[in-house]
């Protein structure tokens, strides 16, 4: 699909902004007028280094999401980091699952689209369903959906992660943007679920030699021919007593397994090809990985230390076990496997800061700090190490001490546009966007102006633009359904993964207010009831008193009404005594009937008291969990 890409104005700033802009880009520009002076002019900038038939973007790089409020730590992965989809529900008022990327193409052209993660589920309802399909949208084209059938799935590099070729697309030279959304769920359990490590855009002329340099963690080869089929899981079961002496179906079968979040029955396949065939790396190495995702940290990590015994080659699993050993407080055992791996592997870097970050953690500040100097050291004035090390201490949540880094590191290499880009992300991505903005201006003070950093600056622009109008459209939304909590929910989350934390914490705050107020609104109509039945009960407090002091009075008019009738009885034949009879047994009568109706009133009024004092105890029960769930 072609689309062409009007060039983007950069964003206007208010007055206060710009001032704060103007302040904090002197910063930049110090160094940048000091080498301008020497050498009589602006710079020509040293882009970063790229394969003009190769855009590989990373997954945690959307510009923005509400798959979730952060990236996932994953060793092995092509930047460590991973953005994962895994819900039960779904949203409310028919909104989706979504993630947006910025990516610039240098060249007009013909492009295979690839991604490393989960392959979409089918389309075939009777087709096995891990995962969900998903659609795709570049730029502001049509929504085209993607399902297992449409992809070719060449090899899996990670537990759960495959390269997939999606398809085929025509586009210009310049800055595109991606939508990828999912809207329905897997069929295995009803979970909308996705996993994507990053994608690349392939020039399908260069296909077959892509040329150099590529991306740490790529396909081996574009062009092959594997689609790895996925079976159900009876099917699985099957191939392995059709190949018993197959250690890989044992794999296949486990790494569905834990697709799915079963680690329980992965575990028991795992056991039983290890009682099969001893020393299988990716054996081993899957079995210690299941038994911490089951929660066995202890008895995974142990598993690890024999694994890295027979295989110490493993670097990612060095940093791996030293960093479940740090997040589950076992620090000696973290420091351990950390030491282990840099005798393997000396001045790693990753290796390096994660230990110094152990070090942190353990409160010995003064042995972390030194750590991070040694880092430092191994770093030195190689703006690629620089980058690597600042890199390292933004996956694993310090990214200060990464802008510390490039701010430094800007000052001894001026002429490096990739470190600004990366401050200038950086800035944004925490929040800090007149600080970025100032970074944005300070390339365009200190750089000789040209098409290709025009390119730059427009994506940066654009990524700025497109969190600004994903923000706005909530804000919209909200405006017309203004207690949708679910709503302000995902704008929260959505202020957090563009680093907006204290606009996060305000909406959270405002969410909780809400919330407080419509759950008190809640259990005030439930105490209706309960208010009702108390203002009955003393109502017939009152009635009942009213009865109980008028009973002596009926008590007595009926015994001088009773007396008189037998007196009458008993007295002799008279003249008149017949009429004298009549009138007391008419008295008599006419009294009972005139009572028996006020005691029927009566009998009903205790009826309806008694069902009253029934049912009071179950509400005022039903009202005392509401407000303990309050």
């Amino acid at each position: 699909m072609e689309k062409n890409i009007q060039t983007p104005r950069l964003l206007s700033l208010s007055l206060p902004v710009f001032i704060g802009v103007f302040l904090i880009s002197g910063l930049f520009r110090v160094s940048a007028q000091e080498t301008q002076a020497a050498s009589g002019g602006r710079l020509d900038p040293v882009f970063p280094e790229t394969n003009s038939n190769i855009v590989f973007v990373e997954g945690e790089d959307a510009v923005s999401t509400n798959f979730t409020t952060e990236p996932v730590l994953l060793y092995g992965a092509s930047r460590s980091r991973t953005l994962q989809l895994s819900r039960s529900t779904g949203l409310q008022g028919g909104g989706v699952f979504f993630a947006e990327w910025v990516f610039y193409l240098e060249s007009d052209g013909v492009y295979d689209f690839w991604y490393g993660g989960t392959p979409p589920g089918p389309k075939d309802d009777l087709a096995p369903s891990y995962t969900s399909p998903v659609s795709l949208i570049i730029d502001d084209g049509p929504a085209v959906e993607v399902y297992r059938e449409d992809v070719k799935v060449t090899g899996q590099y990670l537990p759960s992660y495959y390269w997939c070729k999606a398809g085929t697309t025509e586009l210009t030279a310049g800055t595109h943007k991606l939508r990828l959304e999912v809207t329905q769920k897997r069929s295995y359990d009803g979970r909308y679920f996705f996993y994507l490590d990053n994608f690349f855009l392939v020039n399908k002329a260069s296909e077959s030699d892509p040329g150099q340099p590529l991306p740490r963690v790529f396909p081996e080869a574009l062009t092959a021919d594997t689609d790895i089929t996925f079976l159900s899981l009876s099917d699985y079961e099957k191939k392995i007593q059709a190949n018993p002496g197959d250690v890989n179906g044992y794999i296949e079968l486990a790494s569905i397994y834990a697709l799915v979040s079963d680690y329980v029955n992965a575990q028991k396949i795992l056991r039983k090809a290890q009682l099969l065939f001893s020393g299988v790396r990716d054996l081993e190495v899957y079995a210690a990985k299941n038994r911490i995702w089951m929660g066995e940290i202890a008895e995974g990590l142990q598993q690890y230390r024999q694994v890295l015994a027979a295989f110490p080659d493993l670097l990612g699993n060095w940093a791996e076990a030293g960093k479940i050993a740090a997040w589950s407080a076992m620090y000696a055992d973290a420091e351990r496997f950390y030491l282990g791996g840099l005798a393997q592997f000396p001045g790693n870097l990753n290796l390096t800061v994660n230990l110094g970050l152990t070090y942190l953690w353990m409160a010995d500040t003064q042995k972390a700090e030194q750590t991070f100097d040694k880092a430092g050291k191994i770093a030195g004035d190689d703006p690629a190490l620089i980058k690597e090390l600042a890199d390292v201490f933004v996956i694993n949540g310090y990214p200060d001490r990464a802008v510390t880094i490039y701010r430094d590191s800007i000052k001894k290499h001026p002429e490096d546009l990739g470190l600004y880009l990366l401050l200038r992300d950086l800035l944004a991505k925490t929040g800090k966007n007149s600080e970025a903005e100032a970074v944005t201006q300070s390339i365009s003070d200190t750089f000789n102006s040209s098409g290709k950093l025009t390119a730059y600056l427009e994506e940066t622009a654009l990524k700025a633009g497109l969190q600004e109008s994903i923000i706005a459209r909530y804000h919209e939304q909200l405006v017309l359904e203004p207690d949708n909590l679910d709503l302000r929910q995902f704008l929260v989350q959505t202020y957090f993964w563009n680093g907006k934390r204290q606009e996060a914490v305000e909406e959270f705050q405002a969410i909780m207010t809400a919330y407080a107020y419509k759950h008190f609104i809640e259990l005030d109509k439930k105490s209706s009831d309960i208010l009702n039945l108390l203002d009955l009960s003393y109502l017939y407090l009152g009635r009942f008193a009213r009865y109980e002091a008028s009973l002596q009075d009926k008590k007595t008019e009926l015994n001088r009404l009773s007396t008189a009738y037998k007196n009458a009885v008993k007295a002799p034949a008279k003249p008149g005594s017949d009429a004298v009879l009549q009138q007391a047994e008419d008295d008599l009568a006419g009294f009972i009937s005139r009572e028996l109706d006020g005691i029927n009133a009566v009998t009903a009024d205790i009826e309806e008291y008694s069902f009253l004092a029934e049912t009071l105890p179950g509400l005022l029960s039903l009202d005392k969990d509401e407000g303990k769930a309050f």
